[in-house]
């Protein structure tokens, strides 16, 4: 005789459709902090935001945001965590693609400015000094997860370069990643800040123009000592 599997208890059902029901709206509540948090840091900025003014964007109590959050610097944290992925978002398709080497990196310094120029607010967001935030390690460590994944895809690409022999395969990819990533940083922030005002550069066109000195160059300098 085949026995019947029990059916769950009511009672189960019950339990698992409240713990939903919290989760989604504890959720709910972490996403409308962190949407007013971010629109005080790019008012205010961080020095001047503070948990109170966060509170009253969110219309909530400044206990309701320690409920979730232990302060000021871990909410600015998550802000910066939140605009890093919409960066990447937004950044996604110059990798995702199966162009010669020097444009995909030329498609990724235009992403790059290009973010800036549609997201200035968001941008600013990513210019902050984390080190100087009172967080815990836990979270530090998400954070350069993060950025370490970032400089990963670059290391992808230069790997790819090799494979197709269009770097030597005496690369150091992650040295030509960083290089390659602090270049384009020193360049863009040059621009943002608009230190030459009476020069009238083409930021996206500049930053292509760069990407493309920056790849030759590296690819040219490991092929010289290559055949020393």
């Amino acid at each position: 005789m085949v026995k019947e599997k029990p059916q769950q208890s009511w009672k189960h059902d019950t339990k698992s459709v409240v713990a939903k029901r919290r989760a989604a709206e504890k959720q709910a509540r972490v996403d409308q902090i962190l949407k007013a948090a971010r629109k005080i840091f790019i008012k205010k900025g961080y020095t001047d935001a503070t948990i109170r003014r966060i509170a009253y964007e969110a219309t909530l109590s400044t206990g309701a945001i320690y409920a979730y959050f232990k302060g000021k610097d871990e909410l600015f944290a998550w802000v910066y965590i939140e605009t890093f992925k919409l960066m990447k978002d937004y950044m996604a398709k110059a990798y995702n693609t199966d162009l010669p080497i020097p444009e995909v990196f030329e498609n990724w310094a235009t992403a790059y400015w290009m973010f800036d120029q549609d997201y200035p607010e968001d941008s600013s967001i990513l210019d902050a000094n984390l080190e100087l935030l009172d967080i815990s390690q836990e979270l530090r460590d998400k954070i350069s997860e993060m950025t370490l994944k970032s400089l990963k895809e670059s290391v992808d690409i230069f790997e790819r370069g090799i494979k197709e022999g269009y770097f030597p395969g005496n690369m150091n990819k992650w040295e030509a990643a960083f290089l390659f990533y602090s270049a384009i940083e020193g360049i863009f922030y040059t621009l943002s800040y608009n230190q030459y005002p009476h020069l009238k550069f083409d930021g996206k066109a500049l930053m292509r123009h760069q990407a493309r000195i920056i790849i030759e160059g590296l690819r040219q300098e490991i092929n010289k000592s290559e055949k020393k």
